[in-house]
């Protein structure tokens, strides 16, 4: 079967495309000429060098003519390039499905994050754990504090347009994914901030983390087992921070956090650290997790553990050893 894969040479598009030659598939990669290709250089694929945003280029990985599309290009840095974000995640996805309307290709499978569901809804009194996001959640968050998930919840809209009008398309929604390979993410992943600069205060609210290959095993069975229009929620362990936290400092070797801050004053943070004035957005999670404070980003997978036949996830512990081993392997 022939593929493409946007975003070849990125964390997940790499193992992707591993993953898929190693299962006999013709793969082409659609990268820039800028793109580190340490991750699939040594693979049997065709390499198409263009930009998300030029529409020839676009249409030029489509020359072998793929039945199967994987979009999983995106701009995830914020700031001054703003501009580019909306117009990679949002007109680059735009140009992805013309382009596979053009060339009648079977499945568009298109890969969103978990953050374009927003942020999770406040628990009632009497509620004891935190509510799980599924995928009936939807947008309820400031766009200009969270411009990445914003774009790629913007960028779901046009595959669900491309939907309606007939194509067959598959939005997946992983959280944060970790495990070996992140090289964009060699010098600013939370795993390698936390060895240099380790906490010295547990927060309320917690994360869900995944590990890279579960990732890529939801990409692959959405190609037979993906429902036609459907979301679908790829998702790990929910951690809490004060566990996370403890898992790291063991992981790690240092002192894990003995202060934590009340929800109310978490909640104080995570204001803090995402308002109008401050430069950093939401969801920077390179930087700093306490862009998460107060709040449990908590997912319910259920839905695409049965449709997609999924196997468990990966242990969580091991996972991040993984991840540090490798970080600290090309050091």
């Amino acid at each position: 079967m022939k593929v493409l894969v946007t975003g070849a040479t990125g964390f997940i598009g790499s193992a992707l495309c591993r993953s898929l030659c190693e299962s006999g598939y013709q793969v082409t990669a659609f990268h820039r000429p800028t793109s580190v290709i340490r991750q699939i250089e040594d693979l049997p694929l065709r390499h198409i060098i263009g930009d998300l945003c030029d529409e020839y280029s676009v249409e030029s990985a489509f020359a072998e003519k793929p039945e199967i599309v994987f979009h999983l290009g995106a701009q995830t840095a914020s700031g001054k390039i703003r501009k580019r974000i909306l117009d990679v995640n949002i007109g680059g996805t735009r140009r992805i499905l013309q382009s596979a309307l053009r060339n009648h290709v079977d499945r568009v499978i298109f890969l969103s994050s978990s953050f374009a569901m927003g942020i999770p809804e406040e628990n009632h009194a009497n509620q004891t754990k935190p509510a799980l996001i599924s995928e009936a959640h939807t947008w309820n968050f400031s766009p200009e504090k969270w411009p990445y998930a914003w774009s790629k919840y913007l960028a779901e809209k046009e595959v669900q347009l491309a939907s309606a009008y007939g194509m067959d398309t598959v939005i997946l929604n992983p959280c944060i994914v970790i495990g070996p390979g992140d090289h964009y993410r060699k010098t600013n992943s939370f795993i390698v901030k936390l060895k240099e600069h380790p906490p010295i205060i547990n927060v309320d609210g917690g994360i869900n983390l995944i590990h890279v290959q579960d990732v890529v095993e939801g990409l692959i069975h959405s190609v037979s087992h993906g429902a036609r229009g459907e979301r679908y929620i790829l998702s790990g362990t929910n951690v809490s921070f004060q566990k996370l936290f403890l898992l790291m400092s063991e992981i790690q070797n240092f002192t894990s956090p003995k202060l934590a801050l009340s929800n109310h004053f978490s909640r104080l943070l995570f204001q803090f650290k995402n308002g109008v004035k401050n430069p950093s957005n939401v969801g920077n999670l390179e930087n700093d997790l306490f862009h998460f404070a107060g709040y449990y980003f908590f997912y319910e997978s259920r839905k695409a553990r049965i449709q997609l036949r999924l196997s468990p996830p990966r242990n969580l512990t091991e996972s991040l050893k993984e991840s540090w081993n490798w970080f600290k392997g090309i050091q």
